[in-house]
């Protein structure tokens, strides 16, 4: 796209899990995710190069649930 001359907003990840958006917000801090830490890194540094941002929403209002949850 950026070859095309298109810009492309940043993306958001809509996360219904405030630990998941406070660890990977804060670009450093994971102690105690070391299962996750590698993960956790990369997500921290695409939204400090403002590629993705982080956005809380209610469990209750999570399309994705629909998909990964029995109903």
């Amino acid at each position: 796209m950026k070859e095309l001359g298109i810009g492309q907003n940043i993306a958001s990840l809509f996360i219904d899990n405030q630990s998941t958006i406070k660890v990977c917000s804060e670009a450093g801090n994971f102690d105690g995710v070391k299962l996750y830490a590698k993960k956790s890194r990369k997500i921290a540094e695409l939204v400090e190069k403002k590629k993705i941002k982080l956005e809380y929403v209610p469990t209750s209002e999570n399309i994705a649930d629909m998909f990964t949850k029995a109903l």
